[in-house]
């Protein structure tokens, strides 16, 4: 074939993504996790020092 592809010599895939994709699907977990506990957090605590 033309270009040197061989149809019997597939590309090796890899099933497991790259550490560096775990790392920023761990930090994204995390970042969701803190914003949801700081949401909560702030919605149970009495407005104080609010002046209209």
């Amino acid at each position: 074939m033309p270009g040197g592809n061989s149809p019997s010599a597939p590309t090796p895939v890899s099933g497991a993504p790259e550490p560096a994709a775990w790392a920023f699907l761990v930090v994204g977990f995390g970042f969701v996790g803190a914003m949801a506990r700081r949401d909560q957090h702030r919605s149970s605590l009495p407005a104080v020092g609010i002046r209209s």
